[in-house]
């Protein structure tokens, strides 16, 4: 397992090209766990992978959220992505028990959408252009508009 760069500090804001830096940096190691998951091939793994891709988009979150922001930036930061990701991966969470109830029906249907929303999840809302200026292009791969492409590495 893979261990995220520590983003937080003391409080006291850090500089912006230091920010991005670590949040680009643990963006990209959480976008390597997702893509390293298996995907599942059974009704059990199925609930098995949404509860663990869920887990790990809130573990990036929920990091990303308590971290020292720039603080020139902070405001921008919180109302244009982290904000907005985090009322989407909230709505996710209430959605989880709907994957499950459609796996038990054996409805591939329902799970399917369920997934697909599971995987665009913490997206809604997200402003990819601002992540863009920002120089957050890591990031925008995770958070931004799955039917927008991100800039190659």
């Amino acid at each position: 397992m893979l261990a995220l760069p520590v983003l937080s500090g003391c409080g006291l804001g850090v500089s912006r090209a230091t920010f991005v830096a670590r949040a680009n940096t643990a963006c990209a190691h959480s976008a390597a766990r997702i893509a390293a998951m298996r995907q599942p091939d059974s009704p059990e793994d199925t609930i098995g992978y949404a509860i663990d891709l869920f887990a790990q988009k809130d573990r990036l979150l929920t990091e990303l959220t308590e971290a020292d922001l720039p603080s020139a930036e902070a405001a921008a930061l919180r109302s244009g992505w982290l904000r907005p990701a985090t009322r989407d991966l909230n709505r996710a969470r209430a959605d989880l028990p709907a994957i499950s109830r459609a796996v038990r029906a054996a409805d591939p249907d329902r799970t399917a959408a369920g997934l697909t929303a599971l995987r665009a999840a913490d997206t809604a809302g997200v402003d990819d252009a601002m992540l863009l200026r920002y120089g957050l292009t890591g990031c925008l791969k995770v958070f931004g508009d799955p039917g927008h492409a991100a800039p190659a590495d």
